[in-house]
């Protein structure tokens, strides 16, 4: 792979440096992933070292670099994480995602603020209720997990909703009001991703009796507003319901967060690649496109691109730039193309 990549990308010739780094996040690196859930949940120190030497050559090609740069630095410019780490981030969420293993304590320190798509600010609350002849019949509520979203709570009170319709008698036509398009959308679809829209749409296959209908929100239908009462109680009152998945958003949320402080503790304590360290001290999953992740270290001044672009230091900037080209990188390569000169 790295001898084709070699065929089409050369020091100042070939396609494009972002496209290089497109071309290896999106093919290169998904091909190196295939199968690491089955043996890189733990990597050893030998796997580390292997998959590093690895993942060498294809950061030279992108960059341009000299050989002698170290790989740790090639790696914050490129805002490419270490192979290994990349890797035990796709093995985690496979593990935790498809596999339904618990991987303590990765998953475990979750915050109610982690993730903004709420109900309310106790959490996320599904309810529905039944209306048989102006007489409230039956209802139900739960409390989901605090880091589900709304649409899962949506999904989860239709799923109960058409459970317990599909148990009354069959000559009964049972109507169904719901005030999310979405979640009607996903279960009408036999081939949608989300498991609790799948269940939805086989029961309602088996019972055509079963009418599910779309109604305006907050508009004065009775049942619709007894329904969102019962929701906002259940955040704060209503039973446990842990049958629902995290959403994959989520989850991948903290597991790359996790991975960034692993690279970031690998990069603070490393022996190579100082040089680069003391000027971008902190690690990105973005390449290096301007000089807002070097000054404020360099400078000591909290700067950020927009303004950098008036600033009139300009001796401190080059020094910068210098040092970057002097150390690490060949003429017209990872300084200038990255910094735009």
């Amino acid at each position: 792979m790295q001898q084709n990549l070699k065929r089409i990308a050369g020091g100042n010739w070939g396609i494009s440096q972002i496209h290089r780094w497109t071309l290896y996040k999106t093919v290169i690196e998904r091909m190196l992933a295939h199968g690491s859930s089955a043996w890189c949940l733990n990597p050893t120190f030998k796997m580390k070292r292997k998959l590093s030497s690895i993942q060498r050559p294809f950061l030279l090609h992108i960059s341009g670099a000299y050989h002698t740069t170290p790989t740790a630095a090639l790696q914050t410019i490129l805002g490419i994480p270490p192979l290994h780490i990349q890797l035990q981030f796709e093995t985690r969420f496979t593990s935790i995602y498809r596999l339904r293993i618990s991987l303590f304590p990765i998953i475990t320190d979750t915050q109610p603020h982690d993730l903004k798509m709420k109900k309310t600010e106790h959490g996320v609350g599904a309810a529905f209720c039944v209306l048989t002849n102006d007489i409230w019949a039956y209802q139900w509520s739960a409390k989901l997990n605090d880091n589900n979203t709304v649409f899962q709570a949506e999904l989860t009170a239709l799923h109960e909703a058409v459970i317990y319709a599909s148990h009354l008698p069959n000559h009964n036509t049972s109507k169904i009001h719901v005030d999310n398009r979405a979640s009607i959308m996903a279960s009408s679809n036999s081939k949608s991703t989300n498991e609790t829209a799948r269940k939805i749409f086989k029961i309602l296959l088996s019972n055509p009796r079963i009418k599910v209908s779309w109604v305006k929100a907050h508009a004065g239908n009775i049942g619709n507003e007894r329904a969102d009462q019962l929701e906002k109680d259940a955040t704060q009152h209503g039973q446990p319901y842990s049958h629902t998945k995290l959403p994959k958003p989520h989850i991948k949320g903290l597991l790359r967060k996790r991975m960034l402080e692993e690279w970031q503790t690998s990069c603070k304590n490393g022996d190579t690649g100082r040089k680069i360290y003391n000027i971008m001290p902190s690690v990105s999953l973005l390449p290096l496109t301007g000089l807002e992740r070097m000054l404020p270290s360099s400078l000591n001044m909290d700067l950020s691109l927009p303004t950098s672009k008036g600033f009139t230091c300009l001796t401190a900037i080059i020094a910068v730039v210098v040092e970057l080209a002097r150390h690490f990188t060949r003429p017209r390569s990872v300084s200038i193309q990255f910094l735009g000169i």
